[in-house]
């Protein structure tokens, strides 16, 4: 990248910084429905986790209910979540399963 290209770049970000951001935040712009194909709740056992990753979990998942980019939840659906270690732990739901039985998903966006 020149050093224009640079300048630019860093002249974007400064205009837009309340888009660009390293919070994780939600949005209302839409609303969507999963549709399955059972009634029955699509449940997958977790994937075990070591004492210290488990600690490391419950403290992201801490962090994004206080950043409310998550809710509690008391359905009987689960999916295991894997565990990607970069700088930070990266937490990936693992939805397979449950894809597997979706019949439809609509979406809404609000404009």
């Amino acid at each position: 990248m020149t050093e224009q290209q640079k300048l630019e770049v860093i002249e974007l970000l400064e205009e837009f910084q309340e888009v660009f951001t390293n919070v994780p935040g939600l949005t209302t712009l839409g609303e969507h429905a999963i549709h399955v194909t059972t009634d029955e709740p699509v449940y997958s056992k977790p994937y075990p986790l070591s004492h210290a990753m488990q600690a490391e979990v419950e403290e992201e998942f801490d962090s994004m209910l206080k950043l409310g980019v998550i809710e509690p939840s008391t359905l009987p659906y689960a999916s295991p979540i894997v565990i990607v270690r970069k700088r930070r732990i990266i937490i990936i739901n693992d939805a397979r399963y449950l894809l597997s039985r979706v019949r439809t998903v609509h979406c809404n966006h609000s404009s």
